[in-house]
């Protein structure tokens, strides 16, 4: 696919950076200022350092994942990617922690993270959907 065909360049072919620029400060404010913005730096900073000098791994999400021997990583820190509880129902692997910042597999996913017991990282974004 060529920029010229990218549905976003048809509408826009131009961005102003400095609108864009004020665009992402602005809403960094907002976050900033947000109560639930205070609570979930408290949360992260109970993980700072916590597994220093252990290995970790990142498991994204796919198909191959079932053909995968996961047992491997049993005492290995892991962060699940997304939707990686579609693979518990085919295996008994479970992530040390599940990451998602994508808004449509917060909303998708959002049943199960707000039920689940494995720690979550999950977008500001979140929280129209999940109690952060």
């Amino acid at each position: 696919m060529s920029s010229f065909d990218n549905p976003i360049v048809k509408q826009k072919t131009t961005i102003n950076p400095y609108r864009y620029a004020a665009y992402l400060i602005w809403n960094r404010l907002k976050w900033d200022i947000n109560l639930a913005s205070w609570f979930s730096r408290a949360r992260l900073k109970q993980w700072n350092n916590k597994y220093l000098g252990q290995k970790a791994v990142i498991i994204c999400n796919g198909p191959s994942l079932v053909q995968s021997n996961l047992s491997l990583l049993e005492n290995t820190f892991t962060f699940g990617l997304n939707k990686i509880n579609l693979l518990f129902d085919k295996s008994d692997f479970r992530p040390s922690c599940i990451v998602s910042v994508n808004p449509l597999v917060l909303e998708q996913n959002a049943e199960f993270y707000k039920e689940t017991d494995i720690p979550l990282f999950l977008d500001y974004k979140a929280q129209k959907f999940i109690p952060l």
